[in-house]
């Protein structure tokens, strides 16, 4: 407190500052008393005060990397800096996955899982482990919070950087047309991830050909047990080439489905001459 005493009008109000300034990661408590003197007795007000610790995230970030529909594992080993005196015995500690992005937190329920190994400590230089399993369903980029909470106080973010790449391709489309004819490919695709319907997006990579389209664009994916939604891919060259690639995309909020399409022309058949040669002689 930089003021310890002061005087008031009556029914003036005036804040209290105060500081804090942990040196170590553990709960810290006070009492803030206000006293005065009210006609010759003493009147005492007294406020608990509970200082929470939290640690700066570490600079060392946790990365889990692979490609979409497939899975990485690794072992998570966490050492607690600036942790205060352990109780005789050792303490347990607690942790939870949180994240200030609602994508992120909702990408890394469903495809991060932390399994704690060791979440009891004996000493301040021991460490937390963890064994880490990242199997992303859909490609995605960002980073949530691994927070250790120790029960006595203290918050230990850790940052989880979450890398999911473009999956593989789960099929091969292939289209044959003549120029400025469309040839047409149809398929049915179900969510086997969900019992309900689900919002889809359906597009091609940047990178695709031109003369490559879908639909429909976006709509409503079909759940198991329902028939199937379905898909049409259309080719429809405007010059020749050799070959023409694609990548299409379905995407929901969980998964992706992505196929490679191939689109050409048909083959070049080189028309046969006959020649006619005249030897009949005028007069």
């Amino acid at each position: 407190l930089r003021r310890p005493s002061l005087r008031l009008a009556p029914r003036q109000q005036t804040a209290v500052p105060l500081a804090f300034d942990p040196r170590v990661i553990a709960e810290h408590h006070a009492v803030v008393r206000v006293e005065t003197d009210y006609r010759g007795e003493r009147l005492t007000w007294r406020y608990p005060v509970r200082g929470m610790v939290n640690a700066p995230v570490q600079l060392r970030a946790v990365r889990l990397a692979c490609k979409a529909k497939t899975s990485q594992q690794r072992e998570v080993r966490l050492r607690l800096k600036n942790l205060a005196e352990l109780a005789p015995g050792g303490e347990d500690f607690e942790f939870e996955v949180a994240a200030d992005d609602p994508e992120a937190s909702a990408f890394a329920k469903r495809a991060l899982a932390l399994k704690p190994v060791k979440l009891h400590l004996d000493g301040i230089t021991d460490e937390l482990r963890f064994d880490a399993t990242f199997r992303p369903l859909r490609a995605f980029a960002g980073s949530v919070n691994l927070v250790v909470r120790r029960e006595t106080g203290g918050r230990w973010p850790f940052e989880v950087q979450l890398e999911a790449t473009e999956p593989e391709p789960d099929d091969t489309i292939a289209l044959e047309a003549s120029l400025h004819h469309t040839a047409k490919a149809r398929f049915a695709l179900v969510n086997s991830l969900s019992t309900n319907f689900e919002p889809f997006s359906a597009y091609f990579t940047t990178d695709s050909s031109r003369a490559l389209a879908v639909q429909p664009t976006q709509g409503l994916l079909a759940p198991v047990g329902a028939e199937g939604t379905a898909f049409e891919v259309a080719f429809a060259p405007t010059k020749y080439s050799m070959l023409e690639r694609g990548r299409l995309v379905v995407k929901t909020a969980e998964t992706t489905w992505s196929y490679e399409v191939r689109g050409t022309n048909p083959p070049f058949v080189v028309p046969e001459a006959t020649t006619k040669i005249d030897t009949h002689i005028s007069a």
